[in-house]
């Protein structure tokens, strides 16, 4: 026979909580439960960050626990290596930065997550090739190479790309089919 009933904790600490038998009493289990703080974790903003490869970004996060609090920085599902503290920095950004980063803080056993931050790092450079992908063999086929300059936007934080060059070449096939 299980019967059970909810208990609501009203101080931190530890509480001691003991079960007897309603037939006679004489068999008991007893439980200590740990009464902990309840703590938020707060990703500050901006939470999308936007800069060119090369460029260093700094993600933080503020917490209502304790000061025995761990902390753990993820980007996507795995843990970034030696980060666990309340800021997690990427001091000169590669495109291969890019995703989304979360921290885990742990505070008397109890794990929670901060919204995510976002990171969208590009190349100061980029380069589009357009025209046809495909050619006879003999034949010739026009490309068009444009190079953009990206920036950020000091207002608004977004990316900005304009044309830095431009060019149209002429490709022939000299090959021969075998």
């Amino acid at each position: 026979n299980t019967s059970a009933g909810l208990i609501t904790a009203a101080n931190i600490g530890q509480t001691t909580i003991t079960a007897a038998s309603p037939v006679d009493g004489s068999k008991t289990d007893t439980i200590t439960v740990n009464v902990v703080a309840d703590f938020t974790v707060t990703a500050t903003a901006p939470t999308t960050k936007n800069l060119l490869a090369g460029s260093s970004v700094t993600m933080e996060v503020t917490t209502t626990a304790g000061s025995s609090a761990t902390y753990q920085w993820y980007k996507g599902n795995a843990a970034i290596s030696n980060a666990t503290a309340a800021a997690y920095t990427i001091s000169t950004a590669a495109t291969s930065d890019s995703g989304n980063y979360t921290c885990k803080v742990t505070d008397n056993g109890i794990t929670k997550s901060s919204d995510t931050f976002t990171v969208n790092v590009r190349a100061p450079y980029t380069v589009t090739i357009t025209g046809g992908n495909s050619v006879t063999v003999g034949s010739s086929i026009n490309l068009t190479a444009t190079v953009y300059a990206n920036s950020i936007d000091s207002n608004t934080g977004n990316f900005n790309s304009a044309v830095a060059a431009a060019g149209t070449v002429g490709w022939s096939s000299a090959a021969t089919k075998t």
